[in-house]
């Protein structure tokens, strides 16, 4: 990989080369979530306004990707969350993954963010210092934990495709 890297918006023409990256990224975290529902859900992403999806591409070729999502709360007011952050394995190592959370950053501090989270799974602690990266951009640890409760019969979001 030498070529220049072009960093866009992704919209929907971009869900079918997006999708491997995400399974691969998956596979790394050791998320669960099934293919097609990472097919719903990006979709449904890609189509909401309180969602931001990034991806680099080298030429045509996708190397790249991350996400943040909105949300509101008390304590916070508007927050957003960093979700998803990957580079594809050639591509590691020459500042990457920096620009894409430079870039995000910046997305939600537009948007009038009071606060950014990012959540490591063990996965990502074990392979890199994850920790240590985010500290670069002034993310601190909170000392919280994170609780799932996944919901029996979740609704399908309406999506365009």
């Amino acid at each position: 990989m030498t070529g220049q890297i072009e960093m866009v918006k992704a919209g929907p023409n971009d869900a079918a080369p997006l999708l491997p990256l995400i399974a691969a990224f998956f596979r790394e975290e050791g998320i669960e979530t099934p293919p097609e529902a990472q097919r719903r859900n990006l979709l449904a992403m890609m189509a909401a306004s309180d969602s931001h999806i990034l991806l680099a591409k080298e030429g045509n070729q996708p190397v790249a990707f991350a996400t943040a999502t909105l949300t509101r709360g008390i304590e916070f007011g508007l927050a957003a969350e960093i979700e998803d952050l990957y580079v594809v394995p050639d591509a590691r190592g020459k500042g990457l993954a920096r620009r894409l959370m430079g870039e995000l950053i910046e997305w939600c501090e537009r948007q009038g963010v009071q606060e950014i989270i990012v959540v490591i799974t063990p996965e990502g602690m074990e392979a890199i210092d994850l920790p240590a990266f985010y500290r670069r951009f002034d993310f601190r640890d909170s000392g919280r934990k994170l609780l799932y409760r996944s919901s029996p019969n979740p609704s399908s979001p309406a999506t365009e495709a």
